[in-house]
């Protein structure tokens, strides 16, 4: 569902939930709670908090807080600047560190004890993500690191120490420094105590 569809399904539930006298305290249809400052399900409020923390959830508050019954629907044919100026396409460079950062950040809140389903997911994950990755010599050279030294799922910890290790493999074929693995927890996740 696209957020222009979620917000018209948002402005309906809205609608009806001040027509019909509010929540009774009885079970919805839906897990997406109306204007109550909540775009997202339950199951996706509950993760690892960096969306709050970034300031998304204040951003989305506001957005409702400026849609209101009577502004009149946007005309999704019409011609509108909406998305302009459009910045260029991302170069390899910006792909590689949001690749990085998307896979650092998952290592961050992967589970400190993960089931083996967990543990399945994010090893084929990673193994997908090294196929569809858009840099085909990056790509390769993450599956070579997958080949080599297999992702270590046991743990948190262990997770984002390999993927560090992994990361700093690149750093060095490109001519980085290392990263200091111990400070990789400080670096990621929210809310972690800073390593010194």
């Amino acid at each position: 569902m696209g957020l222009g569809s979620k917000i018209e399904s948002i402005r309906k539930e809205a609608a009806s939930s001040t027509k019909s006298g509010g929540d009774s305290g009885g079970s919805s249809s839906s897990n997406v709670s109306a204007f109550s400052g909540n775009l997202f399900s339950k199951e996706e409020a509950e993760d690892c908090g960096t969306c709050t923390l970034l300031g998304v959830t204040d951003k989305k508050n506001q957005m409702f807080a400026m849609i209101s019954e009577t502004s009149p629907p946007i005309d999704m044919n019409e011609s509108h600047q909406f998305w302009e100026p459009m910045p260029p396409p991302p170069d390899f460079i910006e792909l590689g560190n949001s690749g990085w950062t998307l896979l650092h950040t998952m290592a961050a809140y992967y589970p400190t004890h993960p089931n083996e389903s967990k543990k399945q997911e994010m090893k084929e994950f990673l193994h997908s993500f090294s196929k569809v990755y858009p840099c085909n010599v990056c790509a390769k050279d993450f599956q070579d690191i997958l080949h080599t030294t297999p992702p270590e799922l046991s743990s948190q910890d262990d997770f984002a120490q390999w993927l560090c290790r992994a990361h700093n493999r690149v750093n060095v074929h490109l001519g980085k420094p290392k990263f200091d693995c111990s400070l990789v927890s400080s670096r990621w996740k929210r809310d972690s105590p800073a390593k010194h």
